[in-house]
C-alpha cells in the first residue's frame, strides 16, 4: 500500500524538497517534489515516526515541518459522545466525540431533534443539533477506519423546568434554554464565555483537554439572567479542547472550543 504525503501550502519559491522518512518507510520515486509516496514495512517492523521536510529555495533550506505518522492496528476504539442528555425545545446543542488518528465520522439521529446544515454533510468529530422538542431522540456516530468500525450512541430527553416566557400580543410560549456560547471560536487565547442562570448560584467553569484532564477549574458567582465571563487562554497549548459549566440543580453544559 502506498501513502501520499503533500507540503501544503505549496511554498512558491521552492526548486525542490528535502524529505527525512522514519526508519521502516521506503519512498516511491520521484522524492524531491512537494508530494511524496512512501511505502511502510510491517507492523512489526514499524509502528510510529516522523516524516519531515524542507523546501530548498533560491536563498537557502526553509525549517524542517514533521508530521508524526502512526500506524493503524485495530479497530477504533468505541467514541464516547459528549453532550447533554437533555434539552428544552428548539435547544440547539453541540455533541463530539474525542478524534481517533486517521478516522473518518458519520453522524445520525432519530426522533424530533435534526443535525443542522452543514453538520449533515460533512465529516467531522462534533454535530450541532436542534429541533423542537428531544423526548425519544437517539444521535448516533460511527467511527471508521483502515482496520474497521466502532459505533455508539446517546439518548437525548426533555428537560423539565425549562424557563417560559409568554407574548401577550400572541399568547405565543417562548422557552428560554440556557444556552452556553463561547467567541471567538477558534480563539488565539482571548475567549468570551456567554450563557443563562435562571438564579444567582455559583458555578464551575473548566477546561478540559481531549483525554479528560482537567485543565482549569475556575469557581465563579452567576447571577440571574445571562451571564458574561472574560477568559485568558493564551498560556494554553494549540488544540481543541471542551469548555464545561457546571452549575448546581441544572444540567450542565458543554460546548467544543478550539486554540490556534
Amino acid at each position: 500500500l502506498e501513502v501520499q504525503y503533500c507540503v501544503t501550502p505549496n511554498n512558491p519559491c521552492a526548486t525542490s524538497y528535502l524529505w527525512i522518512l522514519p526508519t521502516g518507510a521506503t519512498a516511491v520515486p520521484p522524492t524531491n517534489g512537494p508530494c511524496i509516496k512512501l511505502k511502510f514495512l510491517p507492523a512489526d517492523k514499524f509502528a510510529s515516526g516522523l516524516i519531515c521536510v524542507k523546501a530548498v529555495t533560491p536563498c537557502g533550506n526553509t525549517a524542517s515541518t514533521c508530521k508524526n505518522i502512526t500506524l493503524i492496528t485495530s479497530n477504533p476504539s468505541k467514541p464516547v459522545i459528549l453532550g447533554p442528555s437533555t434539552l428544552c425545545p428548539d435547544e440547539p446543542a453541540q455533541y463530539s466525540i474525542i478524534p481517533e488518528c486517521g478516522s473518518s465520522y458519520q453522524w445520525s439521529i432519530t426522533g424530533p431533534l435534526s443535525i443542522t446544515v452543514p453538520d449533515a454533510i460533512t465529516n467531522l468529530p462534533y454535530v450541532n443539533v436542534k429541533g423542537p422538542g428531544a423526548l425519544g431522540t437517539k444521535l448516533y456516530v460511527t467511527v471508521t477506519n483502515c482496520k474497521g468500525l466502532s459505533t455508539s450512541n446517546i439518548s437525548i430527553g426533555l428537560r423539565t423546568g425549562c424557563r417560559v416566557s409568554t407574548n401577550v400580543a400572541t399568547t405565543e410560549s417562548i422557552f428560554v434554554t440556557e444556552k452556553l456560547t463561547a467567541y471567538p471560536n477558534p480563539t488565539s487565547g482571548k475567549l468570551i464565555v456567554n450563557f443563562y442562570s435562571e438564579f444567582k448560584s455559583e458555578f464551575k467553569l473548566k477546561i478540559i483537554d481531549p483525554l479528560g484532564s482537567v485543565l482549569r477549574n475556575d469557581l465563579i458567582t452567576a447571577i440571574e439572567g445571562e451571564n458574561t465571563i472574560d477568559l485568558d487562554l493564551s498560556n494554553v497549548a494549540k488544540g481543541m479542547y471542551f469548555l464545561t459549566v457546571e452549575i448546581e440543580g441544572m444540567e450542565n453544559q458543554n460546548i467544543r472550543i478550539v486554540i490556534d
